[in-house]
């Protein structure tokens, strides 16, 4: 009997896990639908490096459906509800709430679709409301978890001249964990080869007694 697998998310974790289980089950035993809110899918891991180079992000994006097996569906849409208990979704495209069986069929637009196993890879969104005085304090700090604040970050390094810069981490969990050791070491670089090194303090914050989760590679 075929089973219907459902990955809500087309970022790298959904991606992955809708290829690696095409490649691993037969068209017969499983069907497998992503489902995205935009269809186009971002590196995001490729920000990290906006501050350093001239890219401007576009670069960083391909259309969801040229990353997938061709046999993944792709449905691009928000999902609007889930049932874990009897299992079904409900996917909302082009304004219309449908169910995930056929989304060309008016019909069965008013009953949400059943699932047998369902993949969250919705990945995570920026919170900075969640540290007091951040939002308020918006222009003085920067990022590298976004498009526009590896950008805005890039004119803030190229505008500066010496001083002091602190790598802050708000806290434990937070998106892909080695970026800001790796951007520790990029700036390092990035600095002495400006001839800015010497007049520059780089102090790197973390919320544990190491500077990573892992010890081995904090070590």
């Amino acid at each position: 009997m075929t089973k219907r697998i459902v990955i809500v998310g087309g970022g790298v974790g959904g991606t992955i896990v809708a290829n690696v289980v095409a490649r691993a089950l037969h068209r017969d035993e499983a069907e497998i639908t992503v489902i995205d809110a935009t269809g186009d899918h971002v590196y995001m891991p490729g920000w990290l490096y906006l501050p350093f180079n001239s890219g401007e992000g576009v670069e960083l994006s391909r259309p969801e459906r040229t990353l997938l097996n061709r046999h993944v569906q792709l449905i691009t849409g928000d999902v609007t509800r889930i049932d874990t208990e009897r299992r079904e979704l409900t996917v909302r495209t082009n304004g219309a709430s449908l169910p995930l069986r056929d989304l060309s069929g008016a019909e069965e637009r008013a009953a949400p679709m059943s699932y047998d196993y369902l993949v969250l890879a919705t990945g995570a969104r920026l919170a900075p409301e969640d540290l007091p005085g951040l939002v308020e304090g918006l222009g003085r700090w920067h990022d590298f978890y976004s498009l526009s604040g590896a950008l805005r970050l890039r004119k803030a390094l190229h505008d500066f001249e010496g001083g002091r810069i602190v790598i802050a981490i708000g806290g434990i969990p937070y998106r892909c964990p080695p970026a800001p050791l790796e951007f520790a070491f990029l700036l390092e670089d990035w600095l002495g080869k400006r001839h800015l090194r010497q007049t520059t303090e780089i102090h790197y914050l973390y919320p544990i007694n190491r500077v990573f989760t892992i010890e081995s590679v904090a070590e």
